[in-house]
């Protein structure tokens, strides 16, 4: 088991091509551990945390994460997150 070391949020809208049962927006929640995971998770029902993906690639803890929006990226596509990590070697 992992200690969490840090965990963000974010709030995505999503285009009217993939809406779903859901409705637009989707509210997604990613930890960060010691374990060198990163989970994200579909918190858009609060009564049920969906886990979506684990991100595996790091080779040290993970001390930090943050969801930016893609047009703080510059990107072409407005409807996306992107997730940005950190780990530190010991």
């Amino acid at each position: 088991d992992g200690e969490v070391l840090q965990l963000d949020f974010c709030s995505v809208s999503l285009s009217s091509s993939s809406q779903n049962d859901l409705g637009s927006h989707r509210t997604l929640l990613a930890s960060a551990s010691r374990d060198r995971l990163v989970h994200i998770f579909d918190t858009t029902d609060p009564q049920h945390f969906r886990l979506i993906h684990t991100l595996d690639d790091h080779s040290a803890s993970v001390t930090c994460l943050r969801f930016i929006s893609a047009d703080q990226l510059k990107s072409s596509s407005k409807n996306e997150a992107v997730i940005v990590t950190a780990a530190a070697d010991k």
